[in-house]
C-alpha cells in the first residue's frame, strides 16, 4: 500500500509543478488575498481532480475486466509514454519564459473558483488514464479497496502539496520555474523517453 500512496503522491506533485494556471492563480490569490483564500482555491482544485481520478479509475477497472485488454497493457503504456516525452520536447520548443500572471476580477468564493477551474479541464482524464495504466503496469497499484483508496490520497496530497508550495513560497518559487520551465520540460521530456524505450524492451 505505502507503494501505491507514494505512487500517487509523486505522479501528482510532479504534474502539478511545472507553472500553469491553476498553481498561478493560487499564487496570486495568496499575494494578493491571503494564505486562506489561496488554501480555499488549493481544496477546490485538489477535490475536482481526486474526483476525476476516482471517475478514471471507475473507467479503466470497465475497460480491464475484459481479459483481452489486459496483454495490451504494455503497448498502450509506450504509447502514453512516448505521447508524454513528445508533448514535453514540443512545450520545451514552444514554452516562453515570462508566463503572465492571472488577473483575479471574480468575487466568487475561492474554493467554489478552484472547483470550476479544475473542473474546465477534462485533460485529467487522459492524464489519470495513461499513469493509471502505467502504474498497474509497473505493480504499483493493483485494483484492490485498500490500494486504490491509498493511491487516490496520495494523488490528492500531491496536488495539495504543489500548490501549498506556491502558496507559501509565492513569487521566489515561482521566479524560479518560470526561469528553469524550459529546462524542466527537457529533463522531463528525456525522462519519458527513457521510460518509453524501456517498455519496448519489455514488449
Amino acid at each position: 500500500m505505502l507503494i501505491s500512496f507514494l505512487a500517487g503522491l509523486l505522479i501528482s506533485l510532479v504534474g502539478s509543478l511545472p507553472l500553469g494556471y491553476l498553481n498561478a492563480m493560487a499564487m496570486v490569490l495568496s499575494s494578493s488575498e491571503g494564505v486562506k483564500s489561496a488554501t480555499l482555491f488549493a481544496a477546490g482544485v485538489t477535490l475536482v481532480e481526486s474526483l476525476y481520478l476516482i471517475v478514471t479509475l471507475f473507467l479503466m477497472n470497465m475497460l480491464l475486466a475484459h481479459l483481452e485488454v489486459q496483454g495490451w497493457l504494455h503497448l498502450i503504456s509506450l504509447i502514453f509514454l512516448t505521447f508524454l516525452a513528445i508533448a514535453s520536447f514540443y512545450a520545451y520548443f514552444k514554452s516562453e519564459k515570462n508566463v503572465k500572471r492571472p488577473l483575479v476580477k471574480s468575487k466568487t468564493n475561492r474554493f467554489v473558483l478552484g472547483v470550476a477551474m479544475c473542473a474546465v479541464n477534462p485533460l485529467q482524464l487522459a492524464f489519470w488514464s495513461g499513469w493509471l495504466l502505467y502504474s498497474l503496469n509497473k505493480g504499483w497499484l493493483t485494483y484492490t479497496s485498500s490500494s486504490l483508496i491509498v493511491y487516490v490520497a496520495g494523488a490528492g496530497i500531491g496536488t495539495a502539496l504543489s500548490l501549498l508550495i506556491f502558496i507559501f513560497a509565492g513569487n521566489k518559487f515561482s521566479n524560479f520555474m518560470r526561469l528553469h520551465q524550459k529546462s524542466v520540460l527537457l529533463v522531463m521530456g528525456f525522462l519519458f523517453l527513457i521510460l518509453a524505450t524501456a517498455q519496448i524492451f519489455k514488449i
